[in-house]
């Protein structure tokens, strides 16, 4: 690794989102991918800007290396072959004070990927950051605690409230457009909800790239909370519609309504705040389904 490069710290780096990460930041940067279990780095082997250090986050680490960004990709959720909620809070929350020991110099930026979920039953058409909150699923609290840890104890901080997370990998039960962009590749029939609804729920590893990307060397932040989703909502037939056309899918879809609300994430605060503008949402999944 050369010296001069700026070091990025990704944790949970053997997870889906944390996989993409690392390979979209070593292209550019000194990368240090920490996971539990050592996973395949084939596709790294190669790359000289990154390092593999094989380690569980409920212990302490000490490492001679000052990053200038942390990136917390650890999660344990339901979905997980480890899904007793034990496991779970024991890794979402017992590790957040090690975290927080390895992002202690005042020159690191800890980036703490949340999730949407910390809303649990969406009750309105429009969420932001200040929504309320209520009936949680298990990752949605686990989330909830670490974003109260992480904020208590270090003021800067960017919190990112992710919606569902369009991943490069073979696993399409989630997020919901991922099993249905699959299901139309494949040309399933489908049962959509709520046609007319309009929709942003989305995000891409390469986006968050990006946003990182831009506060590597920034110098004034404005620490805080943020919700990370597409821009411009558009309506889910015209996704789908989208979808199909791109593939040339044989698909047939029947609509049904439902009284399930859709939500629509805002996104003013981080372009206000931050002034970063995503892409919007016809554009992330133009850009996910020609990669």
């Amino acid at each position: 690794m050369k010296k001069n490069k700026p070091v990025i710290f990704i944790l949970g780096a053997a997870g889906e989102v944390g996989r993409e990460l690392c390979n979209n930041f070593s292209k550019k940067y000194s990368v240090y991918a920490f996971a539990r279990n050592k996973f395949n780095l084939n596709n790294f082997k190669k790359n000289k800007n990154l390092k593999f250090i094989k380690h569980n986050f409920e212990k302490n680490i000490k490492i001679n290396k000052i990053p200038n960004i942390i990136i917390n990709c650890i999660v344990t959720h339901e979905f997980s072959k480890k899904s007793s909620y034990d496991e779970i809070i024991k890794k979402n929350v017992n590790c957040l004070k090690n975290i927080l020991e390895l992002s202690k110099n005042k020159k690191t930026i800890l980036i703490n990927l949340s999730s949407v979920a910390v809303y649990g039953e969406f009750m309105t058409k429009t969420i932001d950051e200040n929504s309320n909150f209520k009936n949680q699923e298990i990752l949605g609290l686990t989330k909830l605690i670490s974003e109260k840890y992480f904020t208590i104890n270090k003021k800067e901080l960017i919190n990112l409230r992710l919606p569902g997370v369009l991943t490069k990998s073979s696993e399409n039960r989630r997020p919901w457009l991922k099993k249905i962009i699959n299901d139309i590749k494949n040309s399933k029939n489908l049962i959509i909800f709520n046609k007319n609804e309009k929709f942003n729920g989305i995000i891409t590893p390469k986006d968050i790239y990006s946003f990182c990307d831009t506060l590597v060397n920034k110098k004034k932040i404005n620490f805080g909370t943020y919700l990370f989703a597409a821009r411009n909502p558009i309506k889910i037939y015209e996704i789908i519609n989208f979808i199909i056309k791109h593939y040339n899918s044989k698909s047939k879809i029947k609509y049904i309504n439902s009284n399930k609300i859709t939500p629509v994430f805002d996104t003013k605060k981080i372009e206000k705040k931050l002034l970063y503008k995503n892409f919007t949402t016809k554009k992330i999944i133009e850009n996910y389904l020609s990669s």
